[in-house]
């Protein structure tokens, strides 16, 4: 029965957006919701937010070669980050699309053993 709502706000780091205190920006998202979602802004359970002063890498040359994997520890730990984008534009739904082609390594990952597992160890 819950929903999570994810609210952007892409701003350059002078910004005084970015320099408004916390409370204040998510009082506003709660207001901006409830203004969309009349009974939304009253059913919050929690709210986070997260600064980010650099978000679009920059990608040198050859970055295809130096892109790190998806796959850090087969069925223990995934990256999925801006860095697996690359090539194609930094976006909400590019980074959506990165997670829906990693859902076949994470299925066969939950299914695998852990490296403790395969050792004889208990996980």
């Amino acid at each position: 029965g819950l929903h999570l709502v994810y609210m952007v706000h892409y701003t350059h780091r002078t910004s005084e957006l970015f320099r408004t205190p916390d409370e204040d920006l998510m009082a506003r998202d709660r207001r901006d919701l409830g203004t969309l979602f009349p009974e939304a802004a009253a059913t919050v359970v929690e709210q986070f937010l997260f600064r980010a002063p650099f978000v679009e890498p920059l990608w040198p040359l050859g970055y295809r070669r130096l892109r790190p994997p998806a796959t850090v520890l087969p069925g223990q730990l995934y990256l999925a980050c801006t860095a697996q984008v690359y090539p194609r534009v930094n976006s909400w739904n590019a980074c959506c699309e990165m997670v829906e082609e990693m859902l076949p390594a994470l299925a066969a990952g939950a299914a695998a053993p852990t490296l403790a597992e395969a050792a004889g160890g208990a996980r």
